[in-house]
């Protein structure tokens, strides 16, 4: 289905007839296909919808050979289509528990299979996990971090001495009109999406794992499908609240707060101000840089993509700024095909700008709360390697096996370790909080620092 607001490129992608499709693949019957697809999305009024082809060669030529592998080996064919759908299945294997344990009875109940019963009933689980496990009062509460976060970035910048004058407004303006998004989801909605999701309406066999596993991701793929063709405030394609999520959004200048983050250790219900600070404080930080660094300094204040010669200036002097980064990062064998990559460099920044400036705003906390807080200088020196301690605590994990292959593979990040380390290596507070000896690891001659 054609979305008239993506930019298309007349090499990749162009509108076609029905006829055209029929043309390029006679093997698919288009008209039988799209009935029942539709049908089944509930969406009868398709007919009059653009069609839009993508890797037209790519189809041709797949589907000519499908075509001859049809009429000369028959067989092999079938054989292959059965490969492949077993090789899908082999996605939702349950692998033996990460628990080790040898008890069979347990090990049904894995963290897989959890997974997959959040993924396919995302918008039940939710509806219940809301009003167990956050309020209008941790809203405000994380709210009032992200102002205190905001302000204390808004303070730092007149620091950027490698920042222009109008690059600085720039930078200003767009943190200063910056919103945050916690708790956005309802439970109205929440029903609505309920009602929506294609997984009610599809039996379930609670004897036959396999079957189940078809249904649900038949189930996700339908959801996606219909989010493109019906888009609304309650669309089924964004992430269920109650995953362990915090985003910034390019497009709307705002940080998104999933609700799985109001939950320790990110946030403590009826811990004091600044331990909290110390800890979803810190992602909040991250977020906020994430919109000037090397990619979100090509977006404006209102979210709007900016083509102009300035904003390709300022992403090049972020990204040239950061090679001092490039080079100390890289000494991790892990990441070596990856270093250059905008995103990654992106991901470093914001972990280094967020340790820096959000020490900073600790510091101011504990004098602006000076009536509630002690200010003795061994409890303030504690309060320090605290703060540094829960920068760790929040990135702390571990992976092994194929789930760190695909780390390494597919994530913008170091490993966690390299992630906590090198950022507090670049930190002058953290070397005197820990006395650490100058040239050490943990306190290099040379720090590198883009904000």
């Amino acid at each position: 289905v054609n979305d008239p607001k993506s930019p298309q490129s007349p090499k990749l992608k162009r509108n076609i007839t029905l006829q055209e499709l029929s043309l390029i693949c006679p093997e698919i019957r288009w008209s039988d296909l799209f009935a029942k697809v539709f049908k089944e999305a509930e969406y009868e009024d398709y007919e009059g919808l653009p069609i839009t082809i993508e890797g037209e060669e790519q189809l041709k030529q797949r589907c000519k050979q499908h075509a001859s592998a049809l009429q000369t080996d028959r067989k092999t064919f079938q054989t292959m289509m059965i490969i492949n759908f077993v090789s899908e299945l082999l996605k939702y294997t349950l692998l033996p528990s990460t628990k080790k344990t040898t008890d069979p009875s347990t090990s049904l109940f894995d963290d897989e299979c959890i997974r997959q019963v959040k993924e396919a009933f995302a918008y039940t689980i939710e509806r219940y996990y809301l009003p167990s496990h956050v309020n209008e009062t941790h809203k405000k509460k994380v709210t009032t971090i992200f102002d205190e976060v905001k302000r204390t970035v808004l303070k730092s910048i007149p620091e950027y001495i490698w920042l222009t004058r109008s690059e600085k407004e720039f930078v200003s303006k767009k943190i200063e009109k910056m919103k945050i998004h916690a708790l956005y989801t309802n439970l109205s909605d929440l029903e609505k999406k309920e009602n929506n999701s294609a997984i009610y309406r599809y039996q379930l066999n609670e004897h036959n794992y396999y079957v189940n596993a078809i249904i649900m991701g038949r189930a996700r793929n339908m959801d996606k499908f219909k989010s493109h063709l019906s888009p609304s405030d309650v669309s089924l394609s964004p992430s269920p609240v109650f995953n362990v999520d915090i985003f910034y959004q390019t497009s709307k200048n705002r940080v998104n707060v999933n609700a799985g983050l109001i939950q320790p250790p990110f946030y403590i219900d009826g811990d004091d101000m600044l331990s909290n600070y110390g800890r979803i404080g810190l992602l909040i930080g991250h977020e906020i840089f994430h919109s000037i660094d090397t990619i979100g300094t090509r977006w404006g204040e209102n979210g709007n993509l900016q083509k102009s010669k300035f904003s390709r200036t300022l992403s090049i002097k972020v990204y040239n700024k950061s090679k001092c980064f490039q080079e100390q990062y890289g000494k991790d064998e892990t990441i070596k095909h990856k270093i250059a990559s905008h995103k990654f460099v992106d991901e470093i920044i914001a972990d280094n700008g967020a340790i820096h400036v959000l020490f900073k705003g600790f510091k101011q906390l504990i004098r602006k709360l000076a009536g509630h807080v002690s200010q003795d200088p061994d409890t303030t020196q504690r309060r320090y390697q605290s703060f540094f301690h829960g920068f760790a605590e929040v990135l702390c994990g571990e992976y092994s096996g194929k789930a760190l292959e695909r780390y390494i593979k597919d994530t913008y990040h170091v490993l966690n370790k390299y992630r906590v380390n090198f950022a507090l290596s670049n930190s002058k507070e953290f070397s005197l909080a820990y006395h650490c000896r100058p040239g050490s690891p943990m306190n290099p001659l040379n720090k590198c620092r883009v904000y």
